[in-house]
């Protein structure tokens, strides 16, 4: 995905607390949708992702439906928390 279809808080290389989406990207890329919010936490964590990337994942809402259909779902989520 390039980064035209990232919403500007994310294709400004931001998400929060100064964390880059390639940082953010870099544990949960790879990962099957849909996926809720635990199965992404889980992704990142079994990649060993570091503390500041899993704070960022542990502040994504619960999805309505409970699932995120996809990667810009996530970023979208992440964005809402600026």
């Amino acid at each position: 995905m390039g980064t035209d279809a990232l919403p500007s808080i994310i294709r400004k290389g931001v998400v929060c607390r100064m964390v880059s989406v390639a940082v953010v990207s870099r544990y949960v890329e790879g990962i099957d949708f849909p996926a809720s919010k635990q199965e992404i936490m889980d992704y990142a964590e079994e990649r060993n992702a570091p503390p500041d990337v899993m704070d960022i994942l542990g502040s994504l809402p619960e999805p309505r439906d409970g699932w995120y259909a996809n990667i810009r779902s996530v970023w979208d989520a992440l964005s809402e928390l600026e």
